[in-house]
């Protein structure tokens, strides 16, 4: 697994974002950004290079599904992994992921053993 890569992490709840950041430290990664909204991190994907995301889906005014939907469209981030951060894991939920085009799910309450598997599923090795 590369934990050379900047990884972004967009959710409205700054103490679950500090909480995935310090997990994401601890499995190695040492450039990692916080944005609390959808329009910020579109901002902080176009103004520097990341090579993963994690947002929270119930993001306002801006969801997740809508932010993964707008990167999808975007050339420049459309291939750029998006790790969903849910309240809880439903058929109907992961099928409007899969649609939005993010490419894995993770529950909050998540382990650290959890993360870094999502992280190598969606990194590869």
């Amino acid at each position: 697994m590369d934990t050379t890569c900047r990884v972004l992490i967009v959710d409205d709840y700054s103490a679950m974002g500090r909480m995935l950041r310090r997990s994401l430290r601890e499995v190695g990664f040492k450039a990692v950004d916080l944005a609390t909204t959808g329009a910020a991190a579109l901002a902080r994907l176009r103004g520097k290079r990341y090579g993963l995301v994690f947002s929270g889906l119930k993001l306002k005014p801006m969801s997740g599904l809508d932010l993964a939907r707008f990167m999808r469209a975007d050339p420049s981030l459309k291939s750029l992994p998006v790790i969903a951060l849910a309240d809880e894991a439903t058929p109907d939920a992961e099928r409007a992921a899969k649609q939005a085009g993010i490419s894995d799910t993770i529950v909050k309450g998540f382990t650290i053993d959890t993360v870094r598997k999502k992280i190598v599923a969606a990194l590869g090795g």
